[in-house]
This record gives structure tokens, C-alpha cells and sequence, in this order.
């Protein structure tokens, strides 16, 4: 057991105290001495219920080392579940299974877990009203357009003055991140160039959220030299994947970049996109089982769909 801790090891043991479990319990959940944890629960409320025994927690303990929270040693200071950050005052972390608690990113329950905080995390950092404004201001254009499928168009959703923006790519890439909370995948990618940005902000976005997540890319024509390859990146075969896409009309874009990657050897469990203009798009993905989700449609920018009544 390991006695020096991240400030994530601090908010987990707080955490998991204000919810009702023992010194005991902590130690053996996080991996820490007793005596460690007793240091960073003295002096917090008594926990209302303690699975495993009652708090062991002594009654004072040693200073704060060097880097502890503001709020540690200060007078009048907010003890218990009032001293945590907001991801963790919901009083989720006293059940039995270990598995299922979410923890601050980077606690010793959570490096390497897939899920890492992810729910609390991506509530924080993604404002869809934002990112629908952001389209309006930036993106969303009138006239007489033809898409990359070949149709005709009144409009156009120009993806990569979002994906491109500092904002636009943040709120897409935390927003992604939150869509795909509950889908089982270890690398995410799609057709480039228009996946490109999107590729590096969600890979960002989740290094700071805790969760490891390889990107990849799919050319258009296989690399005239070195490894010849159609796909670039880290993602090996039999991994599964997300494809993703900004503006999605048919589908034609993601569903090249999902042959590709299938005929690499991946298995493609999702495909996403920001904006689903909904014109057979995900018609189409659901004609090869392929699941589909968006953060937006065309509807939330107040433009009804071909065939709409």
C-alpha cells in the first residue's frame, strides 16, 4: 500500500467517507494505509452510515501536507460531503461493488478505469445550448448549396468553423465524450480531414477527464509510401471503435470510413455525429447494424428535415 497521494486520491477519500464508508473500507478500496486515511478524515462529519465497520477515523490527525485543499485547516471551513467538489457530492460512492463508484479523475480506484468520473465530468464541461449559438453565430449559412452527397441545398452546416473554433471543438469534444458515456469503445476516429480536429479534441478532452482513448484517421487513398496504409494511429486490430462525423447528410463519409477500418480488422460499435441533418443518415447506418447518435439535429436549429409535415 502507498502512502503518497494526488489531490485525486484526497477528494476520493473525502468522497467516500461523507458516504458512509469506513477507514477500513477506504484503505482497502483505494489501496492506502489506514493511518492515511484516518489523517484525511479526521475532523470531517461523522459519515451517517459506514458499510464495513463504523468510522475508524481518529479523532485529530497530522497537518495537511503541502498542496492540500484551500479549505483544509481553515477555520470554519466546510467539512464532510460540503467539502467536496461538486462532481462528488452525490452520495454515490457507498455501495458494495467498487466497479460501480465514480471517483475523482485520477484517484487510485480509477486510473486506467475506462468510465473515469466520466458522467459528472461531462456534465460540466458541455453546454449544448452553447454549442447550438455557437452553430447559429459561426456556422449555419442560407443560400443555394451542393452538398458532398450531391444534393441540393437551401442551407449549409459548415462543421469545421466549430471544429476548428477553441470553443466549438471544447464543447464538441466534452459533448461527445458525454454522448458515449455508456458505449464500450478504445479508440474513436473517422475520415479525414473532417474528423481530424474532432479526433484531437475528444483524445484531449479525455486525457483530462482521466480516460485513455487512442484516435485514429482514415485516408481517402492509401499512403503512396512507408506503411501504404488507409488508416493512421495508434488503433490496432480488433479494437473497438467509434467513427465519427461533423455533419452528417447520408452518411456516405462515415460509412467509407467504417469499411475501412472493418477491412483493417476493428470492430465499429457507434457512429457519431455533431449535427444529423436527417436525410437518411441514420437510415442507412441502421441498414449495416450500425448504431447511431448525434449531439444535434437540423431540427434544433429550427429547420424542419425534407419530408417533415
Amino acid at each position: 500500500m502507498a502512502n503518497q497521494l494526488s489531490m485525486a486520491d484526497i477528494q476520493a477519500i473525502r468522497a467516500l467517507h461523507a458516504s458512509g464508508n469506513s477507514d477500513r473500507r477506504i484503505s482497502a478500496l483505494l489501496g492506502v494505509h489506514r493511518e492515511t486515511v484516518a489523517k484525511h478524515t479526521a475532523g470531517l462529519s461523522a459519515p451517517p452510515h459506514a458499510p464495513g465497520g463504523g468510522s475508524d477515523a481518529a479523532a485529530s490527525g497530522p497537518p495537511e501536507p503541502e498542496g492540500a485543499p484551500p479549505n483544509q485547516n481553515r477555520p470554519n471551513a466546510p467539512t464532510g460531503s460540503d467539502a467536496l467538489p461538486n462532481a462528488t457530492r452525490r452520495g454515490a460512492f457507498g455501495t458494495s461493488d467498487a466497479s460501480t463508484q465514480t471517483l475523482p479523475c485520477g484517484s487510485r480506484l480509477n486510473r486506467g478505469y475506462h468510465r473515469c468520473g466520466s458522467a459528472s465530468t461531462m456534465r460540466g464541461m458541455y453546454d449544448r445550448g452553447q454549442l447550438i449559438r455557437l452553430f447559429h453565430e459561426r456556422a449555419l449559412k442560407f443560400g443555394d448549396f451542393t452538398l458532398a452527397s450531391g444534393k441540393k441545398s437551401s442551407y449549409y452546416l459548415d462543421g469545421k468553423q466549430i471544429t476548428l473554433h477553441s470553443s466549438g471543438l471544447w464543447l464538441v469534444s466534452f459533448g461527445l465524450l458525454k454522448l458515449l458515456d455508456d458505449v464500450d469503445f478504445t479508440a474513436i476516429g473517422g475520415m479525414s480531414i473532417g474528423a481530424d480536429p474532432i479526433v484531437g479534441g475528444v483524445l484531449t478532452a479525455a486525457a483530462q477527464s482521466g480516460r485513455s482513448i487512442d484516435g485514429f484517421l482514415v485516408r481517402k487513398e492509401a499512403k503512396g509510401h512507408g506503411t501504404n496504409r488507409f488508416i493512421e494511429g495508434p488503433v490496432q486490430p480488433g479494437a473497438k471503435v467509434v467513427v465519427i462525423d461533423d455533419v452528417v447528410t447520408t452518411g456516405g463519409s462515415a460509412l467509407q470510413a467504417v469499411d475501412r477500418i472493418v477491412e483493417f480488422g476493428c470492430q465499429v460499435v457507434c457512429v457519431v455525429g455533431i449535427v444529423d441533418r436527417k436525410e437518411g443518415g441514420a437510415a442507412n447506418f441502421a441498414a449495416r447494424g450500425l448504431p447511431f447518435r448525434s449531439l444535434l439535429t437540423i431540427e434544433d436549429f429550427g429547420i424542419a428535415p425534407p419530408g417533415a409535415h
